[in-house]
């Protein structure tokens, strides 16, 4: 895959407090939580581009088309 997507339905935000790793082939990744993601001593391996997103994603025939964010909050803590 050339982007992988990882989008929580759930009803409380995410907390990244260490490193993600994309496994295997290299590739883009979307992070999306509509509840907000909070990134403290965050950090991500194996991937050129990362988007942190609140936005509803737009899917087209198994591709992403868009994001529309209209809330939710993204925080950056002092780990980064």
């Amino acid at each position: 895959a050339n982007l992988i997507i990882t989008e929580v339905t759930g009803k409380n935000k995410s907390n990244i407090n260490g490193i993600v790793e994309v496994a295997g082939q290299r590739a883009d990744l979307v992070m999306a939580n509509r509840n907000g993601i909070f990134v403290n001593g965050g950090g991500f391996l194996n991937t050129d581009r990362v988007t942190l997103t609140t936005g509803n994603l737009h899917m087209k025939d198994g591709d992403l088309v868009g994001i529309d964010v209209s809330q939710g909050h993204i925080g950056i803590g002092e780990r980064g």
